[in-house]
């Protein structure tokens, strides 16, 4: 069950940040890989923070492609034949205006799936928006091992049936997920998406608009409540006061 919800989590995470997935073969590396898709291998590297390819792991592919500049290209002409912002291949390219025939540059795919180079000067934090609690209960199960099993997120006791969203977003997904019956989640500002799983209804439909604190549905006598980013799960209690 915690692979099939797992596999869900980062299906929706990607398609909202614009990442392709790649499972490694035998044999694989960052520079074949990056050959195979077009794409400069250091970028592989980054943003896979240099973790190590083992064969069946899942690594991250930045939606972009590598372009062999011809004489007479300018970023207006390719930004209309690949109908892209010049500004996004201007960022997808360290901020370089000019261009060499028969250098290569990126041409990117989706402007949200290479991210911008790690600051090591500061502690890395992750910024996100103002979340809220979303039901009127107790914590029954908290984060991490408990008992030899892994929680995702928190199961929490209702004090009535009410569901709230945690943050106002879009609603990516409504349906059953084994385990954990009807469940909703909700994809927020950078990139966060939290999930609420457990519910007895809702009358929410995938893709619709909601508020922070909006009624999404009704559960009890428990509910699961996860949240992920860049498709990692992450403590819910860190979010909150």
């Amino acid at each position: 069950m915690v692979k099939y919800f797992l596999a869900i989590i980062i299906l929706f995470c990607n398609i909202y940040t614009g990442l392709k997935q790649y499972r490694v073969r035998k044999g694989d590396s960052y520079y074949l890989i990056g050959k195979q898709f077009r794409i400069n291998y250091r970028d592989l590297l980054r943003i896979n923070k240099n973790k190590k390819l083992k064969a069946g792991d899942i690594i991250k592919i930045p939606s972009y492609f590598l372009y062999k500049v011809k004489p007479g290209d300018t970023l207006l002409g390719l930004s209309q034949k690949y109908k892209v912002a010049i500004k996004d291949i201007i960022k997808f390219n360290n901020g370089r205006k000019k261009l060499w025939a028969g250098k290569y540059i990126r041409i990117p795919v989706d402007a949200a799936s290479l991210p911008e180079p790690a600051d090591r000067s500061k502690k890395k934090t992750i910024p996100h928006p103002e979340f809220v609690w979303p039901v009127s209960g107790k914590i029954v199960n908290q984060y991490g091992k408990v008992n030899d099993i892994y929680n995702y997120g928190l199961i929490l006791s209702l004090n009535n049936k009410k569901v709230r969203s945690s943050q106002k977003g879009v609603v990516v997904f409504v349906g059953k997920v084994r385990g954990m019956g009807l469940t909703v989640m909700i994809y927020h500002p950078r990139d966060f998406v939290s999930l609420y799983g457990g519910l007895e209804q809702t009358r929410l439909d995938k893709g619709r608009f909601v508020k922070s604190h909006a009624l999404i549905g009704y559960g009890g006598p428990e509910i699961y409540f996860s949240i992920f980013h860049n498709g990692g799960s992450l403590n819910p209690v860190s979010f909150f006061n």
